[in-house]
């Protein structure tokens, strides 16, 4: 029976795992961007963010068409020292293959099981370079 027990919360934990990269839970305001990039060609999307909340970024993409360079974070400017004033994130990709993807971004706490407070869908087209 343990073991079964064990089956079961193993199975539901993994499927709640995979969910969460690709739900389509319309209940969070998501906005879509569109993004056209050639082949080859390396882009960012640039995001608020404020780590001291708690929240961060989720990012979720299919890497046969784009691959992740550098995730870094940047701090305001405002005051030096200053806790809790936020920045910016910035996500680098370098498009690899001609086609469509998405690029789905979620601010969320990763500890809480709540949906995110912000989300942003980049629909990417990556064209042949002419």
């Amino acid at each position: 029976m343990k073991k079964y027990i064990f089956a079961v919360l193993s199975i539901f934990i993994m499927s709640m795992a995979v969910q969460g990269c690709f739900a389509t839970d319309n209940s969070v305001s998501g906005d879509i961007i569109q993004k056209e990039v050639n082949n080859g060609d390396e882009f960012t999307i640039e995001l608020a963010s404020n780590p001291t909340t708690g929240y961060e970024w989720e990012a979720c993409w299919d890497q046969e068409y784009v691959k992740l360079i550098k995730q870094e974070y940047i701090p305001n400017g405002l005051l030096p020292g200053m806790v809790g004033s936020g920045g910016t994130e910035i996500y680098t990709f370098k498009a690899l293959k001609k086609g469509h993807t998405e690029i789905r971004l979620d601010y969320m706490r990763p500890w809480d099981n709540s949906l995110p407070v912000k989300s942003y869908v980049y629909s990417i087209q990556i064209h042949d370079m002419c």
